[in-house]
């Protein structure tokens, strides 16, 4: 059994084991915060955000080992970027009702989480991904007066 688990530490410490460690934790974090939004039946649920949290850590990640010296510049177009497709999901119904602002927000702290997640900082991205679902947790009363 202990050679089992050092070979499994020896393998996490290769680039091919911290590629798979990093896609694993930014899925299964990204799939945590959308299962309270899919079990309320939100349409950015589950994969959304899995996918959303697995594609900021592979641009993170590419843009540290690939462009060193300029890897800020990809990590700010992540968050702009992730932020028009939050744009898109806000909209105004007729009275002034305004839906998707908390799911627009959610999805742009996904991207964050797989900033984290990206630039090896594990326990900001666990913590920062708690939180979300605790928040997502607390119902407001205008939650209830949607339904």
């Amino acid at each position: 059994m202990r050679r089992i688990i050092n070979m499994a530490f020896a393998f996490i410490d290769t680039y091919y084991g911290v590629v798979l460690f990093n896609f694993s934790l930014a899925a299964l974090l990204g799939f945590m915060m959308g299962y309270e939004r899919e079990k309320r039946g939100i349409s950015a649920g589950l994969r959304t955000f899995a996918l959303i949290c697995m594609g900021s850590t592979m641009f993170t990640m590419v843009s540290i080992n690939y462009f060193p010296l300029d890897s800020a510049r990809v990590v700010a177009q992540i968050i702009s970027g992730v932020g028009f497709i939050g744009a898109g999901i806000i909209w105004k119904q007729d009275g002034g009702i305004v839906h998707g602002v908390t799911t627009a927000a959610d999805i742009w702290v996904a991207a964050g989480v797989g900033i984290s997640v990206g630039t090896s900082q594990y326990f900001m991205a666990i913590i920062a991904s708690i939180l979300v679902i605790l928040i997502l947790k607390i119902h407001t009363k205008n939650d209830e007066v949607k339904k």
